[in-house]
């Protein structure tokens, strides 16, 4: 791309006399004179103009692709963010630890307190522990799928559910390290020893910087031995929000 916009400007000399001609008789109507006389003052100076108008070409361009990648960044982070973890509320005991992605837990005789509150429909759960994969370093996001409020049932919670089983879904960043893609399998260190795993996606995920590992609750339990909740995330229809808050 650099080579291409150089090139461009190289070119400009070639192409700049049709293009100022073509300037003066679109503009001829409107400004004659005026539109005759800066078509010669602009071929007369044929080094300045190149010159101007390459600066001005290559900020231009520049300027409206930084803004483009900073927009396809900040969408991206905002449709990871609606999707990732959705929920009206956050219960959890501290903020998290902004580098490692972990905090203090939740004893879990809250969930059970919470799904009494009126105006709360469902409740899911997330743990978040230090892992090693594959002698990388990271976080697994182990995410319990949610239970209805007064049925204590299971229910599908959003569109970044834990894979079921002992599948597990990798981080975009992580998955980029160890050069892993959907199919193959990662080397998990468990209370047992290391273990294969499944990758059953790969995502965008900003999370501990995208070295990140989701699996079910009840594997990472009994995988990495994990006690406890990070953080009960709460669900409630719109009409109840007014109160809950």
């Amino acid at each position: 791309l650099v080579v291409m916009l150089l090139s461009l400007v190289m070119l400009l000399p070639l192409v700049q006399r049709p293009l100022i001609g073509l300037g003066q008789l679109l503009l001829r109507p409107c400004i004659g004179i005026e539109a005759r006389l800066a078509n010669r003052q602009l071929l007369r100076h044929a080094g300045r103009t190149s010159l101007t108008i390459g600066v001005l070409f290559v900020a231009v361009s520049t300027g409206l692709g930084l803004a483009n990648s900073v927009l396809d960044n900040v969408n991206d982070v905002r449709r990871w963010y609606r999707e990732t973890i959705v929920g009206d509320f956050f219960v959890r005991a501290a903020m998290p630890d902004m580098e490692s992605g972990t905090t203090a837990t939740v004893p879990q005789i809250v969930g059970e307190e919470l799904l009494q509150v009126p105006g709360i429909d469902e409740i899911a759960t997330i743990r978040f522990v230090s892992v090693k994969v594959d002698e990388e370093q990271a976080i697994a996001v182990a995410t319990g799928l949610p239970r209805a409020a007064r049925r204590n049932t299971p229910r599908s919670y959003s569109a970044f559910s834990p894979p079921p089983g002992e599948q597990i879904l990798l981080g975009s960043v992580l998955a980029q390290r160890l050069g892993k893609k959907v199919g193959d399998t990662v080397t998990l260190e468990t209370v047992t020893g290391p273990l294969p795993l499944p990758i059953a996606a790969v995502s965008n995920d900003y999370v501990s910087g995208g070295l990140t590992i989701h699996m079910n609750i009840e594997l990472a339990r009994r995988l990495l031995n994990v006690e406890g909740v990070d953080a009960y995330v709460i669900r409630s229809n719109r009409q109840n929000l007014p109160t809950l808050e």
